[in-house]
């Protein structure tokens, strides 16, 4: 062998043009590594949209399930035990030493049958996801909807009920429910879509009201006036450009309060299905209320319409509303009779009519 041939370097194989390397040719002949294998102590991408937060995890570091609600705070989770212990899964308070409101929501929770957990307060802190908790959190059953058609079917059926069309806050839409209960709304409406969830900020904004009121699942806002229009209740939009006040509709008789978003209001196809709209005076710089004070002004005044009606037949036996109760009879009526806001038990028939007449009561005032 000549000593050209010895200095050659060894001759290498040519790929035809276009040709890929083969994985031999890039491992050096070995085979590749198993992607899953070596990716099997990873934590999987995050594919979550923009702005997305992962679902709070439990105590237990599992997530916590979509359809769960969860009442924090001690006070609050106090009022839902008494109210629907049933629905409470159960209560985690938080270990160490423990304030005198624990140890209440504690007897009060024993005393109920619900499960109690002692948990870190830092698994408080994950559940929550940035919402007050105070060291206590319960988690309730999903709330049950209701169906239009069964609402109708109650006896007696209802006479005051509150449709929302698009209230997508949840502390709004918390609020809202709160309100309704106090002023005795047999139920509130809820569009399907572009309506806020009963989530834990709905129901902590409703005082654990959420839990109790009787909610109805609806198509669309639309729909429903459409429903309950020939079923004899009568269709009452709130928006700021009505000319009639709000006091000028007689309450007395079976109504549909509706009141949209904030700044949107009704929608156009919403307001052409209403019998009535009614507005609000705005006396400062502010263009609009809370969507919640609103309705809550709104229903209150149906409150006082229907007390003192009822103050005029006091001997006309009560007849329980589409909730169980008997009429809206204030607490502290000794003898079971309902009477008109800022009257007395010992003041005289003359007063009540003299109370009809609403100059003659802000001139009392």
């Amino acid at each position: 062998m000549s000593p050209r041939s010895r200095s050659r370097p060894p001759s290498r194989r040519r790929r035809p043009p276009g040709k890929a390397r083969s994985r031999q040719d890039r491992t050096g002949g070995s085979s590749p590594p198993d992607r899953r294998a070596a990716g099997a102590g990873r934590r999987p991408p995050d594919r979550r949209p923009p702005g997305k937060k992962a679902p709070p995890r439990e105590a237990g570091g599992e997530a916590a399930a979509a359809d769960t609600t969860w009442v924090f705070g001690p006070a609050r989770l106090a009022e839902t035990l008494e109210a629907i212990p049933a629905q409470v899964r159960r209560v985690l308070v938080r270990t160490g030493r423990l304030e005198r409101r624990h140890e209440v929501l504690l007897k009060i929770a024993r005393a109920r049958g619900a499960s109690v957990q002692r948990v870190p307060n830092r698994a408080l802190d994950r559940l929550a996801a940035g919402a007050r908790h105070q060291g206590a959190a319960g988690e309730i059953s999903p709330i049950p909807w209701l169906r239009l058609p069964d609402l109708l079917a109650v006896d007696p059926p209802p006479d005051l009920l509150l449709l929302l069309d698009g209230v997508e806050d949840p502390r709004n839409f918390g609020a809202l429910v709160r309100t309704a209960d106090g002023a005795g709304v047999a139920s509130v409406l809820v569009p399907g879509r572009g309506a806020a969830p009963p989530s834990a900020v709905a129901m902590a904004a409703s005082s654990g009201t959420l839990a109790r009121m009787r909610l109805v699942r609806v198509r669309s806002a639309r729909s429903a006036l459409r429903v309950l229009g020939p079923a004899g209740l009568l269709r009452v939009g709130l928006s700021p450009r009505a000319r009639r006040p709000w006091h000028a509709h007689d309450w007395t008789r079976p109504t549909v309060l509706v009141v949209g978003a904030e700044g949107r209001g009704l929608g156009a196809a919403v307001t052409r299905e209403c019998d009535a709209l009614l507005s609000l005076p705005q006396l400062g710089s502010g263009r609009s209320l809370n969507v919640s004070v609103a309705a809550g002004i709104v229903l209150y005044e149906a409150v006082r319409q229907r007390m003192l009606a009822a103050r005029q037949r006091p001997e006309s036996p009560q007849r329980p509303n589409s909730r169980g109760r008997a009429g809206i009879a204030p607490a502290g009526s000794q003898d079971g009779r309902v009477r008109p806001v800022g009257l007395s038990a010992d003041e005289p028939a003359s007063e009540a009519a003299h109370a009809r007449d609403p100059q003659a009561l802000r001139n009392r005032g």
